[in-house]
């Protein structure tokens, strides 16, 4: 199962407990009362299996990032790997944007695969003379899975002579925005209240976003080729 956290999170993580696990363990027990010393070494005990665990998904994201996987394009045998993990991000097997629905079931796509694993995967749509990215999401982080997703889109949007790739995102997505803007990508069209328009087809967008953000408007980039 793909790691739902980033090497650096695993980092903090392990050198928190590690400091904690330190502090606990120069408490003089002797010194302690017996509920408190009872407290105090199954305090220790838990520390000692967080770390374990956590320095074991460290080592299997460590072998996961220096193993190479492949882009390959999205056939009937992926898609019904793909299809949870898109559900459960987005709700439904649709997206709203753009003042339309789009089924995400029948877009073509890539996915960035390890042996039986989809490790990320990108839709998209071609349509009014553009290639647009639907749906990019990378399963495992940090391992260059999105770039290389983007990297075979473009080549794809080539190859069927569309010189233009756009995205969207919402306001509170601020992470894309830098994303984006680092691989090349411009700042095309913003679209004020739209989300408001997007509840109306799709009504489980929620109302807020990222970091409690409001959902409020679509912000489309664009990258030309």
């Amino acid at each position: 199962m793909p790691s739902k956290f980033t090497q650096t999170q695993l980092s903090d993580a392990h050198n928190a407990l590690q400091s904690t696990l330190h502090k606990c363990q120069k408490i003089d027990l002797t010194k302690q009362a017996p509920a408190q010393r009872t407290l105090l070494e199954r305090r220790i005990a838990a520390l000692k299996i967080a770390l374990a665990l956590t320095e074991k998904e460290q080592h299997t994201m460590a072998e996961r990032s220096s193993t190479a996987y492949e882009i390959c394009s999205i056939d009937a045998a992926l898609r019904e790997k793909i299809q949870p993990i898109l559900d459960a991000t987005w709700g439904a097997p649709y997206i709203a944007v753009n003042n339309k629905l789009w089924d995400s079931r029948i877009m073509p796509g890539f996915a960035a695969v390890q042996g039986d694993e989809v490790l990320g995967y990108l839709l998209y749509e071609l349509h009014s003379g553009l290639c647009e990215i639907m749906v990019l999401e990378s399963v495992v982080q940090n391992i260059g899975i999105a770039t290389a997703l983007i990297e075979q889109v473009k080549q794809a949007a080539k190859e069927h002579d569309v010189c233009k790739l756009i995205v969207q995102t919402s306001n509170d997505n601020t992470h894309a925005f830098r994303f984006y803007q680092r691989r090349g990508f411009v700042l095309r069209e913003i679209r004020l209240r739209a989300m408001d328009t997007a509840r109306q087809l799709k009504p489980s967008i929620p109302l807020a976003g990222e970091d409690g953000i409001a959902l409020r408007d679509e912000i489309e980039f664009e990258l030309e080729l």
